[in-house]
């Protein structure tokens, strides 16, 4: 029974939370060593409370999981890492829309660390492999290496070139990017939009399946 809830939480797909609920007393040390945590209320209904035991994978995923589980194995339950919501810090699960904004506004920051430190994706699944002094940077990076990934794309390469031109190149206004890449403003405006709405895309994704997706 656990192999196959142990395989479950390896293959399956968009997991953000894992649940199990367990009566019996016996379970909770086997509940703990694969990091799956009491809350602290219990499923009602039925002759009594039902302990139940949950995992957030957008704070631990899976990989961060098994190196953790490794970790056990090999030292002791003592040397398991602490996730970063157990260390008094917040994460951020925001919805799309929260998302969309987010990411917009961290482009127009791309070269303002100060306020990228302050910018909600800061606090999400994406960069919670990241220490907390070095997430402007790594936002800055993943952000940059989006936009990136539309220029390898013959039907992508002008939304690249409409990013790249506003935010890695500092156009100073709209129409000097425009004329900068010999487009009409509307033109020039239309790819802007479609570029971003592809960034939060692949940013969404990342922060529906994880890193390695």
């Amino acid at each position: 029974m656990i192999h196959r809830v142990l395989a479950e939480f390896l293959h399956a797909r968009r997991l953000a939370w894992s649940f199990i609920a367990l009566r019996d007393p016996f379970w909770q040390p086997l509940m703990a060593y694969i990091d799956q945590r009491a809350l602290p209320e219990p499923v009602t209904g039925g002759d009594q409370p039902t302990p139940l035991y949950a995992h957030d994978w957008r704070t631990m995923p899976v990989g961060r999981w098994l190196e953790a589980s490794g970790m056990v194995e090999l030292d002791g339950p003592d040397d398991r890492p602490v996730p970063a919501y157990q260390q008094g810090e917040s994460f951020a699960v925001l919805s799309h829309e929260q998302l969309t904004a987010a990411v917009t506004q961290a482009l127009h920051d791309l070269r303002r660390p100060d306020r990228l430190a302050a910018n909600p994706l800061i606090r999400t699944r994406l960069l919670a492999e990241a220490g907390p002094g070095e997430r402007a940077d790594r936002l800055r990076h993943l952000l940059t290496s989006a936009i990136g990934t539309l220029a390898g794309d013959a039907r992508t390469a002008k939304f690249h070139r409409a990013l790249a031109t506003a935010y890695l190149h500092a156009a100073p206004t709209q129409e000097a990017s425009a004329e900068r890449l010999a487009v009409s403003l509307s033109t020039y405006r239309r790819h802007l939009a479609r570029g971003t709405d592809l960034i939060v895309q692949q940013l969404w994704e990342r922060e529906l399946h994880g890193n390695d997706q």
